[in-house]
């Protein structure tokens, strides 16, 4: 059985890769790959970085820190790490899509935010 499972030996990872690959649908085509560390969530897409979260001030993902001049070091650092990571996996599929990309995506995410449906 697997060190996961039982609790026996193994390094833990420092950060996890994360992705998006659309194949059709209804949802609008939006390819997207992203990383999380343990204080960090970050996200690019076809039409550039998307979203950016300091997951211990912000664990709720709330504060969207992509655009914010006083990230641009972190969002360099974890930029550089998750390409790095896609090239050790051999991952190389092109972001496809680009619907909700970009600025144009995280501004319609917000107007969403707070919206809930009624049971």
């Amino acid at each position: 059985m697997s060190g996961l499972f039982t609790g026996a030996g193994g390094k833990e990872r420092e950060a996890a890769f994360l992705f998006n690959v659309h194949f059709g649908g209804n949802s609008p085509p939006l390819d997207w790959r992203g990383i999380r560390t343990k204080d960090w969530s970050y996200s690019y897409n076809k039409a550039g970085d998307w979203v950016m979260y300091d997951l211990k001030k912000d664990p709720y993902q709330f504060k969207n820190l992509v655009d914010d001049p006083g990230s641009v070091g972190k969002k360099k650092e974890l930029r550089a790490q998750l390409d790095a990571m896609r090239r050790s996996l051999g991952e190389s599929r092109p972001l496809g899509g680009n619907e909700g990309g970009g600025k144009k995506g995280r501004d319609k995410k917000k107007q969403g935010k707070g919206r809930r449906r009624k049971a």
